[in-house]
């Protein structure tokens, strides 16, 4: 496995939108293609998400986004470290599903 040089960690709890508003900006997002990077989708609540089976389909054909869902929901540390422990990158980076990164975040980052 190709050890990438950023992982983004997006924890989430039944905010499908937020994930995928945030995931569509990172990967159709210019600015963000220079990057190796990949995304980390960690489901806290995947009983509950009406939307489950939409999470599990996201731009997957991108080659940068994998999904970890957790089978029963133990807050929001738990979601954070299981997605840190299991991302494949050399650095982490670990945010709420909801935002958008600005402009020169990742240039500045690395």
């Amino acid at each position: 496995m190709k050890q990438n040089k950023l992982t983004i960690v997006l924890p989430h709890c039944d905010d499908y939108a937020g994930v995928m508003m945030t995931t569509v900006h990172l990967i159709m997002d210019r600015r963000f293609k220079e990057f190796d990077y990949d995304i980390l989708v960690v489901d806290n609540t995947p009983e509950a998400s009406k939307r489950k089976h939409l999470l599990k389909n996201l731009p997957m054909d991108s080659g940068r986004v994998s999904y970890i869902e957790l089978p029963e929901s133990r807050g929001p540390a738990h979601t954070k470290n299981t997605g840190i422990r299991a991302a494949s990158g050399e650095y982490v980076l670990c945010m709420d599903c909801h935002v958008f990164l600005h402009d020169d975040a990742l240039t500045k980052l690395f």
